[in-house]
């Protein structure tokens, strides 16, 4: 069941300059408002052990999020951080350029 209106955080992951050192203020997070939060279930994974355990969300970001989202950062759903799972999908209707949405697919694995 999908539930509107929900915010998640994106914790983009550290980025670091030509000196392979950390860039202040990098990894900040970021609250995202205007969410869609689908979950997708869970499934054992094998490879991750006897108790091995996979859970897939994807977020549908209903405004334009104030930073960009990387793959390389996670998302904390309703208390629980997710990897980004993929490139983020940006869906823009050409006639309306304004009504546009992003479409995250997350995941975390555990066990």
């Amino acid at each position: 069941m999908s539930t509107f209106d929900e915010s998640v955080v994106y914790k983009p992951g550290e980025r670091r300059d030509d000196n392979d050192d950390p860039i202040p203020g990098s990894s900040i997070p970021v609250t995202i408002p205007g969410c869609v939060i689908e979950p997708l279930g869970s499934t054992e994974a094998p490879e991750r052990g006897r108790n091995g355990r996979v859970t897939r969300m994807r977020v549908y970001i209903t405004e334009r999020p104030p930073v960009s989202i990387l793959n390389t950062g996670t998302i904390i759903v309703r208390g629980v951080e997710f990897e980004i799972d993929g490139d983020v999908a940006e869906n823009i209707d050409d006639e309306d350029p304004e009504d546009c949405s992003w479409v995250v697919e997350l995941m975390k694995a555990v066990g």
